[in-house]
């Protein structure tokens, strides 16, 4: 007879295969725990190619539910932003998958390249309340927000191959 795993520890080799497993991905450039604890993460999105944020690092801050997957991880970017579906100030993404739509076999890699999906191609009905001017520079005129982001993004972003 197997012993039975409890749940936060059938949960935490959840998160571990799922650290391994966006570890070996090219469009983040780093991920781990923060001071050991397999709960809270911080991870590295690099910048997609073709728009305001190639070539820059987006630090991301992940933190998992004692419960995960049941309850989807609460993911914030820690750098500055200019986009309609994160807010500047907290760093919240407005995204369905992460809220209503969220079910448990949704991975982590699978959620970050939402995200990174979502920083090439912003969805408008998702907008982030704390900035819906941003969604109308998005809608009304694209120049400008790409100029915008792209100064943001060199602003507050580091770059892909500074250390």
């Amino acid at each position: 007879m197997e012993p039975s795993l409890s749940i936060p520890a059938v949960c935490r080799r959840i998160i571990q295969k799922q650290m391994a497993d966006l570890q070996k991905q090219s469009f983040v450039n780093e991920v781990g725990s923060v001071s050991g604890n397999i709960y809270q993460w911080h991870a590295t999105l690099l910048g997609p190619p073709n728009n305001p944020f190639v070539g820059e690092k987006f630090v991301l801050n992940i933190h998992f539910h004692s419960d995960h997957p049941l309850k989807p991880p609460m993911v914030r970017f820690q750098t500055n932003i200019f986009h309609p579906n994160i807010s500047p100030s907290s760093g919240g993404i407005s995204m369905r998958i992460m809220r209503q739509y969220w079910v448990p076999h949704i991975s982590m890699l699978k959620l970050l390249d939402s995200i990174r999906l979502m920083l090439i191609e912003p969805n408008l009905e998702e907008a982030h309340p704390d900035v819906a001017d941003t969604a109308e520079i998005y809608k009304n005129d694209k120049a400008m927000y790409e100029s915008t982001a792209q100064s943001w993004s060199q602003l507050y972003a580091m770059e892909e191959n500074a250390q």
